[in-house]
């Protein structure tokens, strides 16, 4: 065979094999609605939803806070850009997000890690670079924040990493390495938990900061993801699809004694669950059933009692992907039509219906502003 054939063939078997990957990827992970929340010191709900009010005219992501008990509610970002993945640190001082806006240190608009103060003023932003960076974690230290953990989707790769950051000094260190897709790290004191695939389904895990003594807690064949720690440590609290639809368990910090809590399995998706601050309380999402693709914030005790819906209107509070590092959002570069937002279509920006291999965004990324459309590179310009 000629040598040209052969490296035709090669480079089309290699664009197959990657477009078998990421579609497997992308459909082992379909659109849920949920909330990225989290009770800080204070006891304030942080989160972010697509409602239109005065201040998001347009029904892009913004960041809002509220009592725990609904009430209050704020909108803290305001422009035509993604702002969500809201964290609050453990002493109330910052709140870390991800956004796709675009600045001086961002021109392209893709994701970034940014940290801004409680009531939104004093926005800084953490990383910039051309990749996709998203679903960050604070560690404080004493006041403030030292460190961020985030997931970050790397250049010719098609997996997502966990990567660390000092604030505010900005030096990086790369956690994982390996083909699994890793992400929604959370720290607790020197330890991290997060989730990853690696062993084919979602589970969970937990590791030193610096990467090192990876340990299994979640041990099946089902997805088990978005963990996160109580105040003290000695709790996770995560989501999980074992009783058919996905529900809220916890376990305590070793991987024993994993319980759902009652009254979290009822919807199309309860999960993405936060620990109060006090560790007596859970904030979670809760899609609804049926028809009901809109997602609203519960508020309910440990043991399943006091159950308190807090939020109510038909936009979502909040939609993330779970684990859908390589396309957490639609990419910048399209408009997403979501009728039903379950499983939305992808328009590039002349209409062209992308949906059916939603990898080509990721791809578009990966090459530098192109995606390869029926074999062909083409430009995208953003819509923003």
């Amino acid at each position: 065979m000629h040598p040209t054939v052969k490296r035709f063939l090669r480079a089309v078997l290699f664009l197959v094999v990657q477009a078998a990957v990421l579609a497997v990827i992308v459909q082992s992970v379909a659109a849920q609605p949920s909330p990225y929340t989290n009770l800080d010191g204070s006891a304030t709900i942080y989160f972010a939803s697509n409602r239109v009010t005065g201040g998001n005219p347009t029904g892009d992501y913004e960041i809002f806070r509220m009592d725990p008990d609904g009430s209050g509610v704020e909108q803290m970002t305001s422009n035509t850009y993604m702002d969500w993945h809201p964290v609050a640190s453990s002493d109330s001082n910052r709140l870390v997000f991800a956004s796709n806006r675009v600045t001086a240190g961002n021109p392209q608009g893709d994701h970034e890690i940014y940290v801004m103060n409680m009531d939104g003023t004093n926005v800084s932003q953490v990383t910039s670079n051309t990749v996709y960076d998203g679903h960050p974690s604070p560690k404080s230290g004493g006041v403030g924040i030292s460190e961020i953990v985030f997931t970050r989707a790397y250049l010719g790769e098609f997996d997502g990493e966990l990567v660390k950051v000092t604030y505010p000094g900005l030096v990086e260190t790369r956690l994982t390495d390996n083909t699994a897709e890793e992400g929604h790290a959370n720290w607790s004191g020197s330890t991290i938990t997060f989730g990853s695939n690696k062993d084919g389904d979602w589970d969970i895990y937990t590791m030193t900061e610096t990467g090192a003594d990876r340990t299994k807690l979640t041990y099946n064949n089902i997805m088990d993801a978005g963990p996160h720690w109580n105040t003290a440590g000695t709790k996770i609290v995560f989501h999980s699809k074992r009783a058919g639809s996905m529900a809220v368990y916890t376990m305590n910090s070793n991987g024993t004694t994993q319980t759902m809590v009652p009254n979290t399995n009822a919807g199309n998706f309860d999960g993405t669950p936060y620990y109060s601050f006090d560790s007596t309380r859970i904030v979670y999402a809760s899609e609804g059933s049926g028809s009901d693709w809109d997602s609203e914030i519960i508020n309910i005790k440990t043991n399943g009692t006091a159950r308190v819906q807090l939020t109510s209107n038909t936009g979502f509070d909040d939609l993330w992907v779970p684990y859908r590092s390589l396309v957490d959002a639609p990419p910048s570069s399209c408009e997403i039509k979501a009728e039903n937002p379950q499983n939305p279509q992808y328009l590039g920006p002349t209409g062209v219906d992308i949906t059916a291999s939603t990898f080509v965004g990721f791809l578009g990324i990966v090459f530098g502003g192109t995606i390869l459309v029926r074999g062909r590179r083409r430009k995208l310009s953003p819509t923003v």
